[in-house]
């Protein structure tokens, strides 16, 4: 009931911004316009209401149906109200008659983005289970802790970034458990994001005097950018962040355009989202900064220094409400406002950067832009890898620098929706701004992208290099869009080919995600490729055994090892031979039976770590019905969703997951005296189950290879502190 209470809301809040602005502008841009208020509106009526109810440790499904119950009659007067003044008609017509007065090649893109790009990361998004790897270790660890404590502080664990990190994302996706008491509906958030940043993006573009065909190229060069396609359906705060940074950049331009309306709501909207941008995710503040202080002076210019100094006022004011609650929440557990002090037992990492110089912050932009190179080419990989080396030897500075890197770097191609890199695009769009700057116009233009560059220079100055920042770069990304859609307005046909390329790329993106594969896109690649494994091990000495006989003349047995080594390098037709033998055994039965429709629910979770799922599911059948809740007992720093959500699935019946060991200094926090009973205990650790755990309470213990199930006598609410 309380979804499509929420449902209804959300569409009578889009018909009341349809109606308030269909006289203005036309009906794509209307529809477009519509869409962004509705998702700014909705994303801080959900702020106060998680705010509110947490003060009250009121974060319940009830609150949540009665809150949205509460909107929709709003909105139902409001609605009402209109109809009595307005003649409220979607301009159906209108639409249609535009949409078919475009050219064939537009109609092709736009009709394709939609049904094969958009429509099938829908589907993806609501049928796909949350296994990102961030989201199991805190994006969605934090939100059953949130819904356990019916309230937002801070809580015991023993993974430091749920408590610190920027909690935005996670609490818009929040409300989606508490209106349908699951992750059914999780992933949508950041797809309804991307669709936001399209709209926003495409309507910037519109802002810059940017014909339609200009928008169209700007929307498919965001829609098919990989790292974005990847992240659309995971429960990450990439893309929430990334729309934010849109609709700060749409309504900041619109302020200080001459010809605008309504240059005070627009200023107040643009400090909003950069507020809730910036709350998602700290880096939009850096990528902001110099857009902010551009659309700061040009108000300046333009309204003078009382209105300036007011509208920052009020800017200062958005930022006080949204971030004071979290900052005092950190303030009371860490003593600092951001994260845990260095010299504090707490600490955990530091980000930013310990050293700065030209030459490091030149390393970094070096290893920053090299993210994007990536190819799935081993001999083109090492050829980058040895340039970029080069050149730090040239500067003098160590690639891998500690006080400039959490990471090793290399060059490296991945589909993995943390680091996937943006290559096609990053060509494009380096080929763009050449352009863009050999010309004599576009003077708007080189002004975005200057600002952009001195962001990304800000970005790489203060920020340590770390291998998944191409995910961090989106915002980047996505003014480039404009680049790229301003560049091909003057090159006719090229526009539609680049986008046609561009969008048959993202095609086998969608299908062939390896956390939510459509297809098994990574055995048809293998088998195209003729790619074959350099060495082959298995536990299973029968399983070798076979695979001796068959390809002994290819692969030598390891002495001390259950592994066979590929014997040398072999031609594309001998390696197609080797392939088909090695299917034909079963040694590709996993990527075979790589994709969603055939995938068991319980082990979608672990996707991204299947041994994870192999030692847990080989103890899921010693959970008997009289499990009431499970200790989590870690010694890794790792958090435990697919846990939960896997013992759930196994269950059928609410059971809670919580960490039962963790440091001292969380012992004060009112929410560490909420103990619960469990009955079972998970552990990674042998030594530390008997160091902590009396032998008197142990039922019996269940392994596999690296957990272990433990079964407890009594019930028990015990805490262990270190």
């Amino acid at each position: 009931m309380a979804i499509f209470l929420a449902i209804y809301s959300l569409i009578c809040i889009y018909f009341l911004f349809f109606i308030g602005n269909k006289q203005k502008d036309g009906p794509f841009t209307t529809l477009r316009l519509a869409y962004l208020y509705t998702l700014v509106s909705v994303g801080s009526f959900l702020f106060l209401y998680n705010e509110l109810s947490s003060y009250w440790n009121a974060l319940t499904s009830k609150t949540a149906f009665a809150a949205w119950l509460l909107v929709a009659i709003s909105v139902t007067l409001l609605l009402v109200y209109q109809l009595k003044y307005r003649k409220i008609a979607l301009p159906t017509n209108q639409i249609i008659f535009q949409f078919r007065q475009f050219p064939i090649r537009q109609k092709i893109l736009i009709t394709g983005s939609l049904l094969l790009i958009a429509v099938p990361l829908c589907w993806l998004a609501l049928a796909s289970v949350p296994n990102n790897l961030d989201s199991n270790n805190y994006h969605l660890n934090r939100i059953l802790y949130w819904l356990y404590h019916q309230n937002l502080g801070h809580y015991p664990t023993i993974h430091l970034q749920q408590l610190y990190h920027n909690v935005f994302a996670e609490y818009l996706i929040l409300n989606t458990f508490l209106l349908v008491n699951s992750d059914k509906l999780a992933n949508i958030v950041q797809f309804g994001a991307m669709v936001g940043s399209i709209c926003g993006i495409t309507l910037l573009a519109k802002e810059l005097n940017q014909d339609y065909k200009r928008q169209l190229i700007a929307g498919i060069f965001l829609l098919t950018l990989p790292i974005g396609i990847f992240e659309s359906t995971t429960t990450q705060s990439d893309y929430i962040a990334c729309f934010y940074f849109i609709c700060f950049l749409l309504f900041g331009f619109k302020a200080i355009n001459p010809q605008s309306t309504q240059p005070n709501a627009s200023l107040a909207l643009c400090m909003l989202c950069l507020a809730f941008g910036g709350f998602a995710k700290y880096t939009i503040f850096i990528f902001a900064l110099p857009f902010a202080l551009y659309i700061g002076l040009r108000t300046l210019q333009r309204r003078g220094i009382t209105y300036s100094l007011i509208h920052l006022a009020i800017a200062l004011a958005f930022l006080a409400i949204i971030f004071t609650p979290f900052l005092i929440r950190n303030y009371q557990l860490f003593g600092n406002l951001l994260s845990p002090r260095e010299d504090s037992r707490l600490f955990a990492e530091r980000i930013p950067a310990e050293a700065h110089s030209v030459a490091y912050t030149l390393s970094n932009i070096i290893k920053n832009f090299a993210l994007h190179l990536g190819l799935p080419f081993g001999a083109y990989n090492t050829l980058i890898d040895q340039i970029i080396l080069t050149f730090h030897q040239w500067l003098g500075v160590a690639i891998d620098d500690p006080r400039i890197s959490l990471n090793a770097y290399f060059t490296r191609f991945s589909m993995h929706e943390d680091m996937a890199p943006n290559t096609p695009h990053f060509f494009i769009l380096l080929g763009c701004t050449v352009f863009l700057l050999a010309q004599k116009k576009n003077k708007p233009l080189k002004w975005i992208a200057l600002l952009s560059l001195i962001a990304f220079l800000l970005f790489c100055s203060i920020f340590k290099f770390q291998l998944w920042s191409s995910r961090t770069h989106m915002p980047f990304f996505a003014i480039g869009a404009l680049l790229v859609g301003g560049v091909y307005q003057s090159l006719n046909k090229s526009g539609f080919y680049l986008s046609t390329v561009l969008l048959l790329i993202a095609i086998c993106l969608v299908c062939g995600n390896p956390s939510k594969a459509l297809f098994p896109t990574r055995y048809y690649f293998k088998k195209v490729s003729a790619h074959i494994p350099k060495s082959i091990c298995s536990e299973d000495n029968k399983q070798l055994d076979v695979y001796n006989l068959v390809l002994n003349k290819y692969y030598l047995p390891l002495d001390k090892s259950d592994c066979y080594q590929i014997k040398k390098s072999f031609s594309y037709q001998e390696r197609s031979t080797i392939f088909n033998q090695l299917s034909e055994l079963g040694y590709y039965d996993v990527e075979k039976n790589d994709n969603i429709f055939s995938i068991d629910r319980k082990k979608a979770y672990f996707a991204n770590h299947l041994q994870d799922y192999n030692d847990f599911a080989a103890l899921l059948p010693y959970v008997k019905a009289d499990v009431h809740n499970v200790g989590i007992l870690f010694k890794k720093e790792v958090g435990f969703y697919h846990y939960w959500a896997a013992l759930n699935d196994h269950v059928d019946k609410p059971v809670m997951m919580a960490y039962i060991r963790y440091k001292k200094e969380f012992i004060l926090l009112p929410n560490a005296k909420k103990a619960f009973p469990y009955n079972y205990v998970l552990t990674d650790n042998e030594e530390l189950l008997k160091s902590t755990i009396p032998n008197s309470l142990i039922e019996n213990i269940h392994r596999s290879d690296n957990l272990f199930l433990v079964k407890l006598n009594p019930i028990a609410t015990q805490m262990y502190l270190f």
